[in-house]
């Protein structure tokens, strides 16, 4: 030091008195001889800069006259260090004659870090905080002490002290994410207390941080720091864990067990579990008529609503029948039970390998069916041989990553697919989510548009696309988040048959326009048709589709051309139009010309749907009863209605019987897999049993590997005439060597035709054999049919 008076200065002072000096908080006591100085002024201090710690923070030095015992005080509350404050190691101060503070006064800071109970919640990562408050902010401090910090479910203490920050604001704490191994951390909370260093703590000020999130790379919303609010109340920061035991009863059918990688998710009020593979090594698991038990540990759900189940299809014997899954809480001991009894199996029933199951099966509470229909576009190469997922998010739940898949090719261009979907009510729709995982030779898509229906309570949601999802085509991706459209707007496919006479084709520009039970819609132009570049071509069928809004249940299509270009006649044989939004369809036979010069001359023509000729009869039959006319001579009403019925029904000319072949179920097995192939044959046959006309036998395609086949609306059209007496129905196994082996068959007289109309089970019986043994035969088949008047 140098002190400087009115009288002169001491010159430089070396303040040095053999013992460690300068210490934190420590005060140090030198003397030294001049002559009077007079009044002092000014002090000079610094320091060499020399040491390994040689930065200094200076509070303030006294300098006392021994002889007068007076004191003058120099104020300093400054850094004498070249890496802090103003990096001077030099200060100059002024005479005070009175003592002051020049440093607010220190504050202990007591840190208690609780980390969560997650699997993997530790981290090794070194972990700072920084304090704020109303009066500044503790600058970073690194959490550092003895032992392993940070481990899960436990609480570490760290101390440090600060000038007071005033009352805590926030608190912001991360870590540098530099462990190889462990760096991701749950931090449940963080506690703070503060007092006056060297105080009582039993006097502290607590502050409360409540995070319970992530504070991780690849977890939760990826930040690895965050900011916390203070708040003078403890609290819940993260639900507790739970400990879930999950059974799995594999059903007791052959081939029942699965040497696949099987998962679940189960979903609960608070939350779901995310995807948990169910293993254990060394063991087989999935046996036929097993129970495997597992166990993991989650935060707690809540109340169970749902599972979502599945296999990966891996090995080689894949296909899986499940028969329920068990969920218990070992917390609360609360018992969910999940019955299936279905085939998890590309090759059975309906070809899924993951479903969602409902809790108590699908009567239990909210059980909700949807129909999910997507409309591919008719640009070039729309169609794509991918695998299809899609997410629906409504305000009442949600259904993640559900595969698209049915026993058809599906997703074709110009074509509407249509899924079922059995799940909880989901309640508003408010987004979806499709895409598809870029397999196959032709992976690009362009999707149109989906549908989607609650079909418990009819309600329907449009979500447009109008987009490629394809990596070389648009914006490059592959999967894309749909928000709901005009639920009024729907998409219409209208099938156009041109008959099969001479000159039957035109070149004229055809329009059409639809009448239902809610509006009628403009006149829509038949522009591009999706099979064929000549549209309108004698025996052709062209398709059409297009946007419009929904004119309800069709009752009336009008059809006209504009008589334009050299070959403008035109003969018409029958129009279909299906609602892609509803699937309802109508049909609409006409077999007559539009030509100002053939048939009435007419070329716009009015047509209503196809009559069922159940509803024909029955209102004859009632136009009978009504009749009070005296009956004619040798008959009474009884004879004249049995012989109305007779005539009605065995009269079938200009009539076409329209079959729906839907579904079968426990059919007998055929096949040394246990399973069958089954396909059927359907026949409008006469008295002696066969064929009544020439198109009148019919077969559906074939179901691979299956005792519960889904046909998914196959259609067969059969022209009726006079001489049907039954539609024999029979169900084969295709056999890829030897003959196809008989499964069943059941007849149907025409004179049950007219109570088609709704869906109904049949079950298949022995054909009758002359000698030999008894084939085989059990199960049932699922039906519809019409009979339409042409």
């Amino acid at each position: 030091i140098q002190v400087y008076g009115k009288s002169g200065n001491s010159g430089e002072v070396k303040l040095s008195s053999g013992k460690n000096n300068f210490e934190r908080a420590q005060t140090d006591v030198f003397g030294f001889e001049s002559e009077d100085l007079g009044d002092l002024i000014k002090l000079r201090v610094w320091h060499d800069n020399s040491g390994f710690s040689a930065g200094w923070m200076l509070d303030k030095i006294i300098v006392t006259n021994l002889k007068t015992n007076s004191k003058t005080f120099f104020l300093c509350g400054k850094w004498l260090a070249k890496n802090e404050d103003d990096g001077q190691i030099v200060r100059e101060l002024p005479a005070s004659g009175e003592d002051g503070v020049t440093l607010a006064p220190l504050t202990t800071y007591q840190i208690e870090v609780t980390t969560g109970d997650r699997r993997g919640a530790g981290t090794d990562a070194n972990v700072f905080m920084t304090l704020y408050g109303s009066e500044g902010d503790s600058g970073e401090r690194k959490l550092e002490g003895s032992g392993n910090l940070f481990e899960r479910n436990k609480t570490d203490v760290f101390n440090f002290n600060a000038v007071d920050l005033g009352e805590l604001k926030k608190l912001r704490i991360g870590h540098d994410n530099s462990s190889l191994f462990g760096s991701a951390w749950f931090l449940d909370k963080v506690v703070v207390k503060s007092y006056p260093q060297g105080g009582d703590i039993a006097t502290a000020k607590t502050s409360f941080f409540l995070c319970g999130r992530w504070l991780a790379k690849n977890e939760d919303d990826r930040q690895i720091v965050r900011e916390l609010v203070s708040s003078n109340e403890d609290g819940v920061a993260s639900t507790p864990l739970a400990t879930y035991k999950i059974t799995v009863c594999t059903g007791d059918r052959r081939g029942a067990g699965t040497d696949a990688n099987v998962y679940i998710n189960v979903i609960g009020e608070s939350g779901e579990s995310g995807k948990r593979a169910l293993e254990a090594p060394g063991r087989n698991l999935f046996e036929r008529n097993a129970k495997d038990e597992f166990g993991f540990d989650c935060v707690d759900l809540g109340p169970i609503k749902k599972i979502v189940i599945g296999h990966d299809g891996a090995g080689f014997g894949a296909g899986w029948f499940l028969e329920k899954v068990t969920v218990k809480n070992l917390n609360d001991n609360g018992v969910f039970e999940f019955p299936c009894n279905q085939w998890f199996d590309k090759g059975e029933g309906d070809g899924q390998i993951e479903r969602d199951l409902i809790l108590n099966g699908p009567s239990g509470p909210g059980a909700t069916s949807y129909r999910i229909s997507t409309a591919t576009g008719s640009v070039k190469g729309a169609g794509t041989d991918a695998n299809v997922f899609i997410s629906i998010a409504g305000s009442l739940g949600k259904v993640d990553r559900y595969k698209l898949e049915g026993a058809k090719s599906n997703f074709e261009r110009g074509k509407l697919d249509s899924f079922g979907l059995r799940t909880l009510d989901l309640g508003d729709l408010q987004k979806l989510t499709i895409g598809h995982d870029g397999k196959g030779f032709g992976d690009g898509w362009f999707l149109d548009k989906v549908f989607v229906t609650n079909e418990v309570s009819g309600q329907r949601w449009v979500f447009p696309c109008g987009q490629w999802l394809d990596k070389s085509e648009g914006d490059r991706k592959i999967e894309r988040t749909l928000t709901p459209g005009d639920g009024n707007q729907t998409t219409y496919q209208v099938k156009v048959k041109t008959g099969n006479l001479k000159g039957a084709g035109t070149d004229a520009n055809v329009f059409v326009q639809l009448t239902g039970d809610k509006s009628v819609s403009e006149a829509l132009p038949l522009k591009f048709s999706l099979t064929n570049t000549n549209k309108f071509e004698r025996g052709c069928l062209d398709v059409f589709t297009f946007d419009a809004p929904d004119v309800g249940k069709i009752s009336k299509l009008k059809i006209w051309h504009d008589n334009a270009g050299l070959g403008a006649s035109w003969y018409l044989d029958s129009v279909e139009v299906v609602n892609y939004g509803t699937l309802d369809d109508a049909f609409f036979l006409c077999q007559k010309w539009l030509d100002k010069k053939l048939d009435d001359g007419k070329i716009e023509r009015e047509l209503t749907p196809a009559s069922k000729v159940g509803e024909l009869e029955q209102e004859e039959f009632d136009e009978a009863e009504e009749d009070d006319s005296a009956p004619a001579q040798g008959s009474d009403k009884a004879s004249d209605r049995e012989a109305l019925t007779k005539s009605k029904v065995t009269t079938m000319d200009d009539k076409i019987l329209t079959l729906y072949v839907l579904a079968g179920r426990s059919l007998a097995s055929k096949d040394s897999n246990g399973l069958s192939d089954p396909y059927v044959v359907a026949q409008l046959s006469n008295a002696k049993g066969e064929p009544c006309s020439k198109n009148s036998s019919q077969k559906t395609k074939v179901i691979k590997k299956t005792l519960n086949p889904t046909w998914e609306n196959e259609i067969l059209r059969m022209p009726a005439n006079s001489t049907v007496k039954s539609l024999d129905i029979s169900v084969w196994d295709e056999d890829m060597v030897g003959k196809d082996e008989f499964m069943g068959q059941i007849s149907i007289p025409a004179s049950d035709f007219t109570s088609g109309g709704k869906e109904k089970w049949y079950p298949l019986a022995q054909r009758k054999e002359k000698g030999g043994d008894k084939e085989e035969v059990t199960g049932e088949i699922l039906i519809k049919f019409n009979l339409l008047q042409k």
